[in-house]
């Protein structure tokens, strides 16, 4: 993370580079002044919608992701500090906001934003950060009440994986990489146009675009398991079964739920779908970047 300081609705300036632990920020569009009506156009406008459920559900949850290791938890918008003290108070939100009406932080991590009444508006993205190091991304978020059980369910399972880590009891198998979570975090870096299936169908805004077969053979390689199907708007879409427990490395590629119906797959019919060639090249950068 840059070392940037943002002011807080609590008053304080936070560095986000400088927190020690892991801390849940989601960012937000604006949530508007109860004096204020909304804005021509504003419900058409895709994701501008869905502050107030958003920000309830990172309330209503907030104890739950403390509980599962969340040191601390912030609201992130480009609003001015005063205007999110109102939200603050209206909501009753137990985390503060930080203001980044200055655009500092935004546009050192390029950060997806909008243009809406001439103001510069963050998309809905969730980040988790882990020492002052980004460790996870939730983008894009849809629909947004559904983003804080999102968080909560992967800092749950990142408990487990340490946990078993810490106990000694993952399977003794040789891998590289002690869980999946250790995989994505490499693996989500090496993704790229020449990865993804069909070829150059990928975003740097959106990395796990297209590359669930190759992701789930990967998967498979250092974890062993399954590998399952099921059907979505765009194909046939792959994933993993580990000990029971379902992986799936690129979910982050889809605007909403996935519909799984864990329908048996096989590595012939992961590679199928990608190529042998693409799958050593991502396996071969998988290696030089661990």
């Amino acid at each position: 993370m840059p070392s940037i300081r943002l002011n807080s609705t609590d008053g304080d300036a936070v560095d986000l580079s400088r927190l020690v632990g892991r801390a849940v920020i989601y960012a937000y569009p604006r949530k508007k002044r109860p004096d204020e009506p909304v804005p021509d156009g504003w419900l058409s406008i895709p994701g501008a919608p869905g502050c107030t459920p958003q920000s309830c559900a990172f309330r209503d949850h907030a104890a739950e992701m403390k509980a599962a290791g969340a040191t601390c938890i912030f609201g992130l918008s480009t609003q001015d500090t005063p205007d999110q003290r109102g939200v603050v108070e209206r909501l009753h939100l137990p985390y503060p906001l930080l203001s980044d009406d200055r655009l500092l932080l935004t546009r050192a991590l390029s950060l997806p934003t909008f243009t809406a009444m001439g103001m510069t508006l963050l998309k809905r993205l969730t980040m988790v950060i882990n020492d002052g190091v980004i460790e996870h991304v939730f983008y894009p978020v849809f629909p947004p009440h559904r983003n804080a059980a999102e968080v909560l369910a992967w800092l749950e399972m990142n408990n487990k994986f340490s946990a078993m880590k810490e106990d000694n009891k993952m399977p003794d198998a040789p891998k590289t990489f002690s869980t999946p979570l250790d995989l994505y975090r490499a693996i989500s870096r090496v993704w790229s146009a020449d990865t993804s299936s069909p070829t150059n169908a990928w975003s740097p805004s959106n990395p796990a675009q297209n590359h669930c077969s190759i992701t789930a053979l990967v998967v498979q390689d250092h974890f062993g398991g399954e590998i399952l199907s099921t059907r979505t708007s765009g194909g046939t879409h792959f994933y993993n079964l580990i000990d029971g427990k379902k992986w799936d490395l690129t979910v982050s590629q889809f605007p909403e739920p996935v519909p799984y119906d864990d329908t048996p797959s096989t590595r012939e019919a992961a590679l199928a779908d990608t190529s042998p060639e693409k799958y050593a090249l991502l396996t071969s950068r998988l290696k030089e970047n661990r």
